[in-house]
């Protein structure tokens, strides 16, 4: 049995060759290996070994399987070698003399001398997804037993050498679970040797198989997923013994479809399970066959829940059909959309680049060149990039623009309604051929302006699905409760004071924004505003409403004040106090992807049961379980409750209504003369009562929301209250 001074090994520790491998051989009848990532470079950390194996009297080869990812001077060298020709030539592998020295420094040479001579014999394997990514010696022993050394090193230099890794020692004399462990670890090498092993292609070197191989390294941005293919199909060959005539090295990047053996690329499939003409989301094809009847150009209003992504990758799916070659942007707002666009478009059968994955401008800019290139080469038939909105006022649109006149493009717009903004407006990219717009609520709210070029850039809103369509069919009903609040003597004192002071500066209300009086009434209007927005008692307001026991609040969100961050931590102690298991998201949160992920994905698992925010979770975020919703901050704008509405009424296993609890403040200021801004801040906030009321199930009943309604009227008309 072998004696090792130590069960586990660190090249920081320990001489790898000298400690590990060395004893490990001297009594071996074999050396097979499968491992991750190989380089010739290795022969010079274990040179020692190496040549005591090879000199020995075993005549048992070496036996390597490894993953694809041999480096470049490799595949050269065995390219040579394998056409006779080159720098290593056949005269020059018989003349190399095999010695610790010339495995140390001519490690390129030793890889084909020892090939050649059928001392080393390499086998490519090729799982059909993820990586080869193992790193095991198997080592049998003259005694009958067997050795296996396997952790994190690759038989490469900085594997075996420089890297911080570890390799760990087996045998089967050891416990029984070492001997389980050389078992199954023998067995899986001999299956794949043979190419039995399931869900993985393993074959043997040849000269189309390097060729592949060498593709990777091609100056001439080459899809992954079409080398892979051509890998594939050269192993198959290898493995058949029939491998075709010899390419021209000339041939295999320039006339990449004959490599591709017929090979045809991925093209964007509507899934089996998407029924988009008929039962609860028929609409969805009218609004697709309405995008087409518009010379494939428009905006689909539909509210949020309703499929607005599936809308629109299904459209993108039938439009490609009549198409050669398309690359389709997605530009959306957030980051958080950017990553549910994503994993939407896999389904469909793409791989999305997400730009917001890539750091640096540099960066961005190859990835985009990658994919036109793919299209312009016919080595792709659609492209997919997601971008912030952001990015399509960017340097990344140019570049884009520069390949276009090569392939189709279609733009969909996610939450287009944002995109009216005055960055947008003037410069905006002119060379899509095909456009969708996206939103719930497309017209912009007091923009007449911005909706206008919306809608002369996209074209018109050519389907219309709004919420009281919506609601009972792709949205559950809900329940709506309004929530008196009032102001405590102090909040009350200070709001009197404000409004008397804006009622002083009344005339500036239509003065130029730019001069002094009109800044310092919209300052004075402003505070008055955070002041109902931030009600000391809407803290205990919501205290009330919810559960006694912190076990039954579940799948809730909680709408803050982004005016007042202590508004936020006053809701985060309470729902602390009752143990109830909740996390916020605030840009801190959004500013991770992985965090952001897991949040959601405990969430939407019910491991949280409650999300509390300020604007954050207004837009783009898939948490269809929510129930109940607790608005204690909102603005004036419909986009806005449309949006909300939407996070909380989307279907869900088990879920069959959900509840909306909303906190409207009214001042005790009766008796004074209101000024217009205190007048528009009360119709603002009625309009939302009516706005929710109406969809809401409980609308015509005398709940607190008809009952507010009632009082604003009151004030309005100087009514006390």
């Amino acid at each position: 049995m072998v004696l090792l001074k130590t069960a586990i090994f660190n090249p920081f520790e320990n001489n790898l060759d000298e400690e590990l491998f060395l004893p490990v051989v001297k009594n071996a009848i074999g050396y097979d290996c499968m491992i991750g990532y190989f380089n010739s470079s290795s022969f010079r950390a274990i040179a020692q070994s190496l040549l005591y194996y090879l000199q020995s009297d075993v005549t048992h080869r070496m036996r390597l399987i490894v993953s694809p990812n041999l480096s470049k001077g490799d595949i050269t060298t065995l390219i040579n070698l394998y056409e006779g020709e080159g720098k290593i030539d056949n005269d020059n592998v018989i003349g190399f003399i095999l010695n610790q020295d010339s495995l140390s420094q001519s490690t390129l040479h030793a890889l084909a001398y020892l090939i050649k001579l059928d001392k080393i014999e390499l086998k490519i394997a090729l799982p059909k997804s993820g990586l080869f990514h193992v790193k095991c010696w198997l080592i049998p022993q003259s005694d009958g037993s067997e050795i296996i050394v396997q952790g994190s090193s690759n038989h490469t230099e900085s594997g075996l050498v420089r890297n911080f890794e570890y390799l760990s020692v087996d045998s089967t004399l050891m416990s029984e679970q070492s001997l389980h462990i050389c078992q199954k670890l023998r067995k899986d090498f001999d299956l794949l040797w043979e190419n039995d092993y399931p869900e993985v292609t393993c074959g043997n070197l040849s000269l189309n198989v390097l060729r592949a191989l060498l593709l990777q390294f091609s100056s001439t941005q080459v899809s992954n997923k079409y080398t892979r293919q051509y890998l594939l199909n050269a192993l198959s060959q290898a493995l058949k013994q029939q491998e075709s005539e010899p390419m021209q090295p000339e041939d295999y990047i320039s006339n990449l479809e004959s490599l591709l053996s017929g090979y045809e690329p991925d093209t964007l499939t509507t899934p089996d399970w998407l029924d988009y003409r008929t039962g609860d989301y028929a609409h969805q094809g009218d609004a697709i066959d309405a995008w087409f009847a518009n010379q494939n150009r428009g905006i689909l209003s539909i509210a949020t829940g309703g499929g607005k992504t599936l809308t629109s990758l299904t459209t993108a799916t039938l439009l490609s059909k009549s198409l050669k070659n398309i690359l389709i942007v997605i530009a959306v707002p957030t980051k958080a959309l950017m990553a549910q666009w994503q994993n939407e478009v896999a389904l469909f059968g793409a791989n999305a680049v997400n730009l917001n994955n890539v750091s640096g401008s540099k960066n961005k800019l190859s990835k985009i060149d990658h994919a036109c290139k793919n299209l312009k080469f016919n080595s792709s038939h659609v492209e997919v990039l997601i971008v912030s909105h952001n990015a399509l006022k960017s340097e990344l649109m140019a570049r884009i623009k520069r390949y276009s006149r090569s392939f189709s493009t279609l733009l969909i717009a996610d939450e287009v309604h944002n995109l009216g903004s005055t960055g947008f407006v003037e410069n905006p990219p002119d060379f899509f051929d095909y456009k969708i717009g996206l939103s719930a609520t497309p017209i912009r709210q007091y923009d007449e302006e911005g909706s206008e070029f919306l809608l002369q850039y996209f074209g018109d809103v050519v389907y219309d699905f709004p919420l009281d369509k919506a609601i009972g069919k792709c949205l559950v009903p809900f329940d709506y409760y309004a929530h008196i609040i009032h102001l405590t003597a102090e909040e009350n004192d200070n709001f009197y004071e404000l409004t008397q002071k804006i009622r002083r500066l009344s005339f500036a209300a239509n003065a130029n924004k730019d001069s002094i009086e009109f800044q310092n009434w919209s300052r004075l209007c402003i505070k008055r505003r955070k002041i109902i927005e931030t009600a000391e008692n809407k803290i205990f307001s919501f205290k009330q409403c919810l559960p006694s026991k912190g076990s039954d609040i579940r799948n809730s969100l909680v709408f803050c004040s982004d005016k007042q961050p202590e508004q936020l931590e006053l809701i985060n102690d309470i729902l602390n106090k009752q143990h109830v298991n909740f996390h916020q998201i605030t840009s801190q949160e959004t500013a991770n992807n992985a965090t952001l992920k897991q949040i959601i994905d405990e969430y939407n698992q019910g491991r949280i049961q409650v999300l509390t925010s300020k604007r954050v979770l207004d837009e783009g975020f898939n948490v269809p379980q929510t129930q109940t919703a607790y608005i204690l901050a909102s603005n004036t704008t419909k986009k806005q409750w449309t949006q909300r509405l939407g996070r909380v009424l989307r279907k869900d296993k088990g879920k069959d209504s959900a509840s909306i609890h909303d906190f409207i403040v009214m001042p005790s200021i009766s008796g004074i003369v209101m000024d217009d801004d205190f007048k528009n801040l009360l119709k603002s906030e009625a309009a939302r009562i009516q706005f929710f009321l109406q969809f809401s199930r409980n609308g015509t009943e005398q709940n607190g929301a008809v009952e507010l309604l009632g009082k604003i009227g009151d004030l309005l008309q100087g009514k006390r209250i």
